[in-house]
């Protein structure tokens, strides 16, 4: 069962310093979990940024992680996947490199293959197990990325000193 909530259940390793997602420990996925939380926020914006073949490239991950930040990636004039910080960017090849669980070759998250597959995202509640459980480490992942670089939701208006703009 899916259910959407206000926090992501899912756990992932990081390492302590800056919280930088761990890639040098292997990430279990916990397939026997009952419920996979994960905010409906992050789903819609995860079914909105994938393409068509419901992947989410390298750039699809900047609009997801430039979204998931309120746009303060864009409002800090970073525009591509390039420009994102050495924290998102280890999220995002944490993330992409798990498709060796989902059986892909050892090489599927090398160059232009890496890519975080979210088929199936406009009806998570019908998704494998396994999937549900990939969705909700993809919006924990890359919110404990993001970090503090967020602006506040929609409706607030930024203060410029606080998000690097003076």
């Amino acid at each position: 069962q899916l259910r959407a909530s206000s926090q992501a259940g899912v756990s992932a390793s990081t390492s302590s310093e800056d919280n930088i997602p761990d890639i040098t420990t292997k990430r279990s996925l916990q397939y026997d979990t009952t419920t996979v939380q994960i905010t409906l926020d992050c789903l819609n914006l995860l079914a909105a940024t994938a393409n068509e073949d419901g992947k989410l490239g390298k750039e699809n991950y900047f609009f997801f992680t430039d979204g998931m930040s309120n746009g303060y990636y864009s409002f800090n004039d970073m525009s591509s996947y390039s420009y994102l910080p050495m924290t998102n960017k280890l999220g995002f090849v944490t993330l992409a490199c798990q498709c060796r669980a989902f059986g892909g070759s050892d090489d599927c998250c090398v160059g232009d293959r890496a890519a975080l597959d979210v088929s199936g995202i406009d009806d998570p509640g019908s998704m494998p197990k396994e999937m549900q459980v990939f969705l909700g480490d993809i919006c924990s992942t890359t919110s404990r990325s993001i970090g503090d670089n967020k602006l506040p939701p929609t409706g607030e208006l930024p203060t410029l000193e606080k998000h690097g703009r003076e």
